[in-house]
């Protein structure tokens, strides 16, 4: 496995596709004013069922835990109601 690569982000704007292939083989992580802000971890060849459950600590707890997904109420259709 190769080292830890450290990128600025203005740097990983820039050569983004290049550290996706960088992060298969090992981590990148990115700084901002030399502060650590994000790590970049390859994932191919994995599930995504399986990298959702590794990352997201709802649900490693099950199902039953996770939050109900989010909706959109309709739009309302046909003009709008005037001001008053």
């Amino acid at each position: 496995m190769a080292p830890l690569k450290i990128v600025n982000i203005r740097t990983a704007s820039i050569t983004l596709s290049a550290l996706v292939r960088d992060a298969q083989e090992a981590p990148v992580c990115l700084t901002r004013h030399g502060h650590p802000m994000a790590i970049l971890v390859g994932v191919q060849g994995q599930e995504l069922a399986d990298i959702l459950r590794e990352w997201d600590p709802t649900l490693r707890a099950g199902a039953a835990a996770a939050p109900a997904p989010v909706t959109r109420a309709p739009r309302a259709r046909g003009r709008r109601a005037p001001a008053r």
